[in-house]
């Protein structure tokens, strides 16, 4: 009887000893990142500069006056630099500005040393359209620093979504005036930056 008790009791110890169940465990992982507002030019291993050159060859006619095309409302042919650049920020920062393009010595009466023009900023929106910015040099406006104006769009991501050209150009003094004879450069400085 002590054996059939003792099962007995190790039955019902069993049975009394319900199996547990898997209990679930819940809980969360955090995320986190950032990207920095900035503006970096394409294919350039993310640098923050580009640059260009135009180069009008002889600036005059066989009479030593300004080429009649160089005066022109729209760019000389050829006379426009393309970059593409990219910005991380929903709006940009833009700005153009120019110095004359000149040759060093003093010009004497009925000559010229110094040619004012416009330069044009054209960047492309994500939004579509172009914003186009504009500086005119003259010899009391020339800077090497440009004023930035809201763009009032992201930058487009698309190539050469930046052209600067130059156009409208002047003699100083006259169109009528002889150019100084000399090498002519001038520059045109751009800044585009996040906003």
């Amino acid at each position: 009887m002590k054996k059939v008790l003792l099962i007995a009791t190790a039955l019902a110890g069993l049975t009394l000893a319900a199996p547990s169940f898997a209990q679930s465990v819940s809980g969360t992982v955090g995320l986190s990142g950032s990207v920095a507002p900035r503006c970096v030019v394409n294919g350039s291993g993310g640098g923050s500069t580009f640059s260009g050159a135009i180069s009008f060859g002889e600036l005059t006619k066989t009479n030593g006056t300004l080429r009649g095309d160089m005066q022109n409302s729209s760019p000389v042919s050829g006379a426009v630099v393309k970059a593409s650049v990219t910005c991380t920020t929903a709006n940009a920062l833009v700005g153009v500005s120019a110095t004359e393009l000149a040759t060093t010595g003093t010009a004497p009466s009925g000559f010229s040393s110094a040619l004012d023009y416009t330069a044009e900023l054209d960047v492309d929106k994500a939004g579509g359209g172009t914003g186009q910015f504009t500086y005119t040099t003259t010899t009391s406006n020339q800077s090497t620093s440009p004023t930035t104006t809201a763009l009032g769009d992201a930058v487009s991501n698309s190539n050469n979504n930046v052209r600067v050209s130059v156009y409208s150009f002047n003699s100083v003094g006259s169109n009528s005036n002889t150019l100084l004879a000399g090498t002519y450069s001038g520059v045109v400085y751009v800044t585009i930056a996040p906003n």
